[in-house]
């Protein structure tokens, strides 16, 4: 063959890649405005994004706090005052009957970054601010909730900020990360308990925990950068139009039934570590009840909602999938969301059986109070995703934890 057709050849392939890499690019690119522009006008106070999340030598893991999300904080003045461990917001009136100062703790549903689930002053913190202001009261709220928090990083970070905070009322929102305990095997060692699930899984090379772990498991870049968990817009439409296809009434998903054997199979195989994820949950939150008590300060625990199926034997027994099962209880949510979670079959059982171990257990104690029914069978959407509620869901478990303060 000669040079004239191998240069003709190469020359053929070089602009053929071209074109194909800009067509991508430029796919990408137009479907990320299309994104933005949708999220922009469905939820117009929504923020999409993604916590990132970086080594803590106490606490396993902590939020970074990025370029984006000072900007963001900057903008909206949502927090008075933050750094990577807490976040200050004041509501003050100058003819307050009271001033109060509160310590609150959770997990994403409390983080003052959740933007992406609560939108611009949507948390429920912030709510309770505001609700505080039409008591006439005036408040102080430290926040040190964060993302992936169970109830043990919960622990520590009371011991941390106690003393530096010395609040007045105690406040966690809590239940869904003990689920960690359930689903994470290095946390099923009694040594690990209190490390944290994004740490042990960055420990470890979990595939999609974005955390920094030194230079072995990131690369790490200044200028352009391709994140080895980045999630393509072009996989984004994909995962869409999949979505889509999953609500389509002859989906099998929102056919999908719970069988018997399957759910008592799986409960005699994980019943000791989901008691033992339940005995952790309450022996963290009785420390924190007990340190309190020492400082001669409240604290309240409440048992957060989430999407779930509360009574799995009423579901068999119904004979209904578990779409419509969750529709029913859920009427108003994205159907999406709905259908998502009907086909985790494992999830299902273990939040069902993790939650009825929760209530038993925070029903004995006087300082929990269940609120994880407050969001069903609302009238309106009350949910970001299956885990986290939205503005208005946030509204709803303020009102509530208001109603339950001592003040």
């Amino acid at each position: 063959m000669s040079n004239k057709i191998l240069n003709s050849i190469r020359k053929t392939i070089t602009i053929n890649v071209l074109v194909f890499t800009t067509l991508i690019f430029a796919i990408e690119i137009l479907l990320g405005i299309c994104i933005l522009i949708r999220n922009y006008n469905k939820e117009r106070n929504i923020i999409p994004g993604k916590l990132q999340f970086q080594i803590s030598g106490t606490t396993g893991h902590k939020r970074i706090l990025d370029n984006k999300s000072k900007l963001l904080l900057s903008k909206y003045k949502i927090y008075d005052e933050i750094n990577d461990q807490r976040s200050i917001k004041s509501f003050k009136k100058s003819n307050s009957k009271k001033n109060i100062k509160l310590l609150t703790l959770g997990g994403s549903t409390s983080d003052p970054l959740g933007f992406m689930y609560s939108g611009i002053d949507g948390n429920w913190t912030l709510q309770l601010g505001k609700l505080f202001l039409k008591k006439n009261i005036s408040s102080e709220i430290h926040n040190y909730a964060q993302g992936g928090f169970n109830s043990s990083q919960e622990l520590i970070s009371f011991i941390k900020s106690s003393k530096i905070v010395n609040p007045d009322i105690i406040l966690s929102l809590s239940g869904i990360n003990e689920y960690y305990f359930i689903r994470n095997n290095y946390l099923k060692d009694d040594k690990n308990i209190y490390q944290s699930d994004i740490y042990t899984k960055g420990e470890n090379g979990y595939r999609g925990n974005k955390i920094i772990f030194g230079n072995n498991k990131f690369l790490k870049c200044n200028f352009i950068c391709f994140d080895v968990n980045y999630k393509s817009n072009i996989r984004r439409f994909i995962n869409y139009i999949q979505a889509k296809k999953i609500i389509n009434s002859n989906s099998k998903i929102t056919h999908l039934k719970i069988n018997e054997e399957d759910f008592i199979k799986y409960k005699n195989a994980n019943i000791t570590s989901i008691k033992r994820a339940s005995n952790i949950f309450i022996s963290n939150h009785e420390s924190i009840n007990l340190l309190a008590k020492k400082m001669n300060r409240n604290y309240y625990l409440f048992l957060q909602p989430t999407i779930y199926v509360e009574n799995i034997n009423d579901l068999i027994f119904s004979e209904k999938s578990i779409y419509e099962y969750l529709k029913k209880n859920f009427p108003y949510e994205d159907p999406k969301v709905i259908a998502q979670i009907s086909k985790k079959e494992k999830y299902i059982f273990s939040m069902n059986l993790l939650y009825k171990e929760l209530r038993k257990e925070c029903a004995e104690r006087d300082f929990c109070f269940d609120i994880s029914n407050i969001l069903v069978g609302n009238s309106t959407k009350v949910y970001k995703d299956a885990r986290h509620p939205n503005a208005i869901g946030n509204r709803i478990i303020s009102k509530e934890i208001l109603s339950k303060i001592e003040l």
